[in-house]
């Protein structure tokens, strides 16, 4: 059952306004989230790190915290790197680290160095000591076994260092919990020194080359193949300096992320089957392998919860970089400079020349990262991710105002909404990002991209479907190669129709534009069956070029047989037009030769024409198709190249409009017996018997009808109006098409 005109109307409007805009922003939406939650690697999430990095590097920067100060091992490496870093805050001290080093010292800095700034540091009332440097063993001499013991009976009496593990990067071993990573090995350091400290910490933060995020509970494998516990060294730095316990992390749930990037679609494409491991080592119990080179492919959807750093330094260089005391300067200051600068603060102690990392807001040394995560606790700011559902939510609406744009708007107007909507998304994103709300940018950007990019596909072929109805194919190439014209020989038809001024006197104008759609669509049906170009259609009359040869029939004879399907197809309009009205009659002219065929003013506006000498004389010989009676007129011209294919009565010589010279014109009578149709489609075939008498033949059917054209004195129509009069409802036209059989 068919729906009517009016609700089919209504329909492709809702469907290509409404539905097919939501389907493709959903479509997009859905498909940018699943490629987001699959991969936090590589692909939209690296983008995403990427936009991060540079929104926090436009955004203002921040003081670095008051609370946190940062000591630099200052060996002459550093004093060669100084310029990489950031200014120290003091000068070197009046002795150099080397020279506190004992008779048979083998440690590159003596460890006695890092005692005496406990033990000072502890005078001086330091809330909390960090020792970023590895002691992965007591030493090679008995001299350094003593300073180790040293340092283990300083960190005993301050009761307030915490001291790093030694990471080792493991690949994963998916055969245990899948909510552990597993992904390290956290050496302890050597006894005396790990049982005097207060805590054993992680210092590691991520393995990305762009650092930004920390776990501050991390489990990892034991030496012994045990999984252990490991803090993170900033968080346990934290609880230190507050005396709180550092198993208490109720107040960071719900602002962690799983991994180091938020998935839209949380871990459904996550479940994947365990992947082999490369690299070559030693094999720990517990059946991990260590990774001793090359780098190690990890799927963070096994990593535990991580906080996102929210960096102090942004736009500003000059601000939020944490200018290190020297170490030597630490060991040679008065006890009044150490209480001011040191006094009540978390020291941190590390060695910058061989600790350098990237993070997102550029290189870092690794104790100044573990310092910006110190702070990041301590004014309790960390970067949050927006829900997943306001991301998708967005993303969906951004989407789906793009293609209803595009849709809707010009051009123009829809690539201002789509530059005002990227505009909106990147200044809401960075303003969002001032606060410590991490809004997944790209994600929206790409499935705008995304919905536009097919929807403007679709639109273009609109618009291509839209300028192939305004302007011929030919014409169109000729845009295409930016030529406004070319002159060419070729067959040019007019067809008027006869009485249009006087029954469009008396009929609505609603009325006559119905039917003349109608009729035009007919007309436009027969025209593409012999590859007629329709140029215009001024007011009731036809413009038609017919060119190159085509289905190995000329032009010339392409364009009369479209006029005898046109006369047939009047005949059959006719019955279709209101019994009040004037008769349905239409004339037609043709003529034949060179004409300029192209675009007028195809600067301003695209108007397809035909100008020369050829279409006037068309034109001329159409408006005598009345004066002589006759339905078919052609020219001497036309007809020359096709005269034994059509049957034909000579008219003689006439004076046309506008032109010296005579013309000759022939009036059309049928197809020739010997002629073969130019396409297998339906068309009408007519041919002169014996006598004035015409037969009607039609393909696709065993009907024929002869009719006494000299009865009719408008030839071919009124013939052919009879020769289908019999046949009208009958079951021997059911091979015609359904708009083109005739009804009566």
């Amino acid at each position: 059952m068919r729906l009517p005109s009016t609700l089919r109307k209504q329909w492709r409007y809702l469907f290509g306004t409404v539905v097919v805009p939501l389907f493709w922003a959903g479509f997009f939406t859905v498909v940018v989230a699943a490629l987001q939650s699959v991969s936090v690697e590589k692909g939209i999430a690296s983008l995403e790190r990427q936009a991060l990095a540079w929104m926090l590097l436009q955004r203002p920067s921040r003081p670095a915290h008051p609370g946190v100060a940062m000591v630099a091992v200052d060996t002459p490496l550093y004093e060669e790197r100084d310029a990489l870093a950031v200014e120290p805050a003091t000068p070197p001290g009046k002795r150099p680290l080397a020279s506190y080093a004992p008779e048979g010292c083998g440690c590159p800095v003596p460890r006695i160095c890092y005692a005496l700034a406990v033990t000072r540091l502890h005078r001086w009332g330091a809330s909390a000591v960090v020792l970023d440097i590895i002691f992965r063993n007591a030493g090679n001499t008995p001299a350094d076994v003593a300073e180790t013991g040293a340092l283990g009976a300083a960190m005993q009496q301050s009761g307030k260092v915490i001291v790093s593990a030694v990471p080792d990067m493991l690949a994963l071993d998916r055969s245990r919990d899948p909510t552990r990573t597993f992904d390290a090995v956290l050496a302890q350091p050597t006894p005396d020194i790990a049982r005097a400290a207060w805590e054993v910490g992680s210092p590691k933060v991520d393995p990305r080359d762009q650092e930004y995020a920390v776990e501050l509970r991390q489990t990892v494998h034991g030496e012994r193949g045990g999984a252990e516990d490991f803090f993170s060294i900033p968080w346990l730095a934290s609880c230190l300096a507050k005396d709180q316990f550092p198993d208490d992390l109720g107040r960071w749930k719900g602002r962690m992320v799983d991994g180091t990037m938020p998935r839209l679609l949380g871990d459904f494409f996550t479940r994947a089957a365990p992947q082999p491991t490369s690299g070559a080592g030693v094999q720990p119990a517990g059946g991990i392998q260590l990774q001793t080179t090359g780098s190690v492919e990890v799927d963070e959807a096994f990593y535990q919860k991580r906080l996102l750093i929210n960096f102090a330094p942004g736009a500003d260089a000059a601000v939020g970089r944490y200018h290190p005391a020297r170490l030597s300067w630490l060991l040679s200051c008065s006890d009044k400079e150490g209480r001011e600068r040191f006094g009540g603060k978390i020291v941190l102690i590390g060695n910058p020349a061989t600790d350098f990392h990237a993070t997102v807001v550029g290189g870092l040394p690794g104790t100044e990262v573990l310092a910006n995560v110190l702070q990041t606790i301590l004014e309790d700011r960390p970067i949050v991710p927006a829900p997943g559902f306001v991301v998708l939510l967005v993303s969906f609406g951004a989407a789906l105002l793009a293609a209803v744009s595009l849709r809707q708007l010009p051009w123009f107007g829809a690539m201002a909404v789509l530059a005002l909507e990227v505009g909106l998304l990147g200044s809401a994103s960075l303003e969002l990002l001032k606060h410590g709300t991490w809004f997944l940018v790209v994600t929206p950007v790409t499935v705008l991209a995304g919905t536009t990019a097919v929807i403007g596909a679709l639109q273009s072929k609109a618009v291509q479907g839209m300028v192939a109805r305004l302007v011929p194919p030919r014409m169109s190439r000729m845009l295409e190669r930016a030529v406004a014209y070319e002159v060419e020989e070729g067959t040019v038809m007019f067809s008027d129709i006869r009485g249009y001024s006087t029954f469009s006197e008396y009929m609505d104008p609603a009325a006559i534009m119905s039917q003349l759609n109608a009729y035009f669509s007919s007309v436009q049906t027969i025209l593409d069956r012999y590859d007629g170009h329709f140029i215009k259609s001024p007011g009731d009359c036809v413009v038609v070029w017919f060119c190159e040869e085509k289905r190995g029939a000329h032009h010339a004879e392409r364009a009369i047989r479209a006029a005898i399907e046109l006369v047939v197809n009047a005949v059959r309009f006719r019955k279709q037009w209101p019994t009040d009205a004037a008769p349905f009659d239409i004339g037609i002219g043709i003529n034949t030769g060179p004409m300029a065929v192209g675009l007028l003013d195809a600067r301003r506006h695209l108007e397809p024409t035909l100008i020369g000498d050829t279409v006037n004389l068309a034109s001329r010989i159409e408006s005598l198709t009345k004066q002589y009676r006759a339905t078919i007129i052609v020219s001497e011209e036309t007809l020359a190249p096709v005269r034994d294919r059509f049957l034909y009565e000579p008219l003689g010589e006439t004076m046309v409009k506008g032109r010296a010279q005579t013309v000759q014109i022939f009036r059309i009578m049928g197809v020739a017996e010997q002629a073969e149709p130019v396409n297998e489609k339906w068309w009408s075939k007519l041919s002169l018997s014996a006598g004035r008498k015409t037969r009607f033949v039609f393909s696709g059917t065993d009907s024929a009808e002869e009719v006494d054209t000299s009865a009719h004195p408008l030839g071919l129509e009124d013939a052919a109006e009879d020769a289908l009069e019999p046949l009208r409802g009958e079951e021997a036209l059911a091979g015609l098409a359904p708009e083109e059989a005739p009804r009566g």
